[in-house]
């Protein structure tokens, strides 16, 4: 049909002689210039452009949003696998995990344990997960990111 005018093409779609009359006007492509493209679709062209457009989403979508976990590092070995199993399943969804660990005022613990207690953590998630970002202090916490393997990383066992 080529490009027309959008009133030209909102006649078409509500003029109920028209053979066009079954069609659906849809935005293409918002940020064309001059103006923003539309089509005219059917109802079935529309389905299978949508359905079109959610697989490529799903297939380009990467690492989800960040999670965010704290820990004490005086925490109880059945809290620590609680939480170990709560990470687990973020990492699962390919989400990042922000790992903070604090140290009580009367606690201690070192700056040492408490990045044992990070590398802990990791070497329970081995085979799913790796460090975006080391453990480091920062102020009274040590903090790290971690992030679920890449397939290549994961079939062939390495990590970064």
């Amino acid at each position: 049909m080529g490009a027309i005018h959008s009133y030209q093409a909102v006649k078409l779609v509500n003029d109920p002689k028209s053979e066009n009359s079954g069609l659906r006007l849809v935005q293409i492509d918002a940020e064309a210039k001059p103006y923003p493209a539309y089509q005219l679709m059917t109802p079935q062209q529309l389905l299978e452009e949508r359905a079109k457009l959610r697989e490529e989403k799903k297939a380009h979508k990467g690492v989800g949003a960040v999670q965010s976990m704290r820990f004490s590092s005086d925490i109880t070995k059945h809290d620590l696998a609680h939480k170990v199993h709560k990470i687990d399943s973020f990492i699962e969804r390919k989400s990042l995990v922000k790992i903070s660990i604090s140290n009580p005022r009367n606690s201690k613990k070192t700056t040492e344990d408490m990045i044992k207690l990070a590398d802990n953590i990791l070497k329970s998630l081995t085979s799913k997960a790796t460090y975006q970002t080391p453990p480091a202090l920062k102020g009274t916490a040590l903090n790290c990111i971690l992030r679920p393997l890449s397939d290549k990383e994961a079939s062939t066992g390495k990590k970064k």
